[in-house]
């Protein structure tokens, strides 16, 4: 295995790790940012405890947060009032998948609930990459970064009492079941876990290259807000040093690029690398936002929304200029979109409703077609 690269690529990475102990925003004045940050360099969550390191105040920012998407962007598309759905092959998977990411070349990454990972060809081929160690119980999401030939996958999962982040180090070349590494490197530890409204979403942005982590807030709506959890927030997180410095999370050094979400169930980026997130409200209601950096969405008003328990969605995808909503028990809802508002331009419209059990949907649907994970099987969808 291409052992010294991926190593390094995970030493560099153990910089980032946060035990989460009041280290999402920033840390004092003075020292190294690792030490700034309470950080914990141990490989393995059951080895370390955390800091426990203290958090002092952000200052607020007078100027209200906007949209991330350019300023007068040319020539948008516009979104199509209607549009159908032309289901192609379905491709089969493996049992009990819940995740799923794409490789560059179009290959899928799923992902079942224990973490073991296979690569599936869109001809249907198979191949066991392995199973994640580390103290998993329960995978929720997963995540490629977007290089040619990546060496390193990236997953979210539960354990006994907290959420993690890691990422595995990854060589095809090695034989079925042992491309990902035996060990991995924590990114973000000690996230809040509860039985549910633990949310988890992974995407890397098209534009930064950064990391982003949704969180669910945990069934407790206060800690959404609280400056010290990772719960009800969207983590944004430099993946070979410590924490972006650019301005795009709530306070320098801070791993916070929003906060105030309810159970947050899938991320999507559209043609404009705005990034939009489904979520469900402490209340029931299913929520489709906007991320706007820096801000609160316990103030910030929803594009849109359904009635309390009206949708259970999966997850989210872009394609065709709409929203892609699976739901279990009803099929896909679209939302067509004004980009150049950042609106959602017409009225929702439920399509594929023979598609009553989805467990997870690809994000990206810009350049092909929807992909959605229905127990074993991966069902491609063309929009037209």
């Amino acid at each position: 295995m291409r052992e010294r690269g991926a190593r390094q690529r995970l030493l560099r990475r153990a910089l980032v790790a946060m035990a989460l102990g009041g280290t999402l925003l920033a840390g004092c004045a003075g020292g190294p940012a690792a030490n700034r940050a309470g950080l914990d360099h141990s490989d393995n969550e059951d080895e370390a405890s955390p800091t426990g390191s203290q958090s002092p105040g952000v200052e607020e920012d007078n100027e209200s947060p906007t949209e991330s998407a350019p300023e007068d962007p040319p020539n948008l598309p516009t979104a199509e009032p209607n549009v159908s759905l032309d289901p192609g092959t379905a491709i089969p998977a493996v049992p009990d998948a819940c995740c799923l990411a794409a490789f560059p070349n179009g290959d899928l990454l799923v992902g079942t609930t224990g973490g073991n990972l296979s690569r599936v060809t869109e001809q249907g081929d198979i191949t066991d990459v392995g199973q994640l160690q580390g103290a998993l119980t329960e995978l929720l999401a997963l995540a490629i970064p977007p290089d040619d030939e990546p060496d390193t996958l990236y997953a979210y999962y539960a354990g006994a009492s907290s959420s993690s982040v890691a990422a595995y180090g990854y060589d095809p070349t090695e034989p079925d079941g042992a491309q990902v590494n035996s060990t991995n490197q924590q990114i973000v530890r000690y996230l809040p876990h509860a039985d549910s409204r633990s949310g988890g979403a992974l995407t890397f942005g098209p534009e930064d290259g950064l990391l982003y982590v949704g969180i669910g807030d945990a069934g407790n709506a206060e800690l959404a807000t609280s400056p010290t959890s990772g719960a009800g927030k969207i983590l944004r997180i430099e993946q070979n040093t410590p924490l972006p410095v650019d301005g795009g999370n709530i306070a320098t050094e801070s791993l916070v690029h929003s906060s105030g979400h309810g159970d947050i169930r899938g991320l999507a980026w559209d043609d404009v690398n705005r990034l939009w997130s489904v979520e469900v409200d402490p209340d029931g209601v299913t929520e489709v936002n906007a991320v706007i950096p820096q801000a609160r969405y316990d103030e910030e008003a929803p594009k849109h929304s359904w009635e309390a328990s009206e949708v259970d969605p999966v997850g989210l995808a872009y394609g065709a200029v709409s929203l892609w909503v699976p739901s279990r028990g009803q099929g896909l809802w679209r939302l067509p979109l004004d980009l150049s508002a950042a609106e959602v331009s017409g009225a929702p419209q439920l399509l594929a409703d023979d598609l009553t059990a989805p467990t997870a949907v690809l994000p990206d649907a810009s350049d092909g077609p929807l992909r959605v994970l229905i127990g074993d099987v991966v069902q491609p969808y063309g929009i037209s």
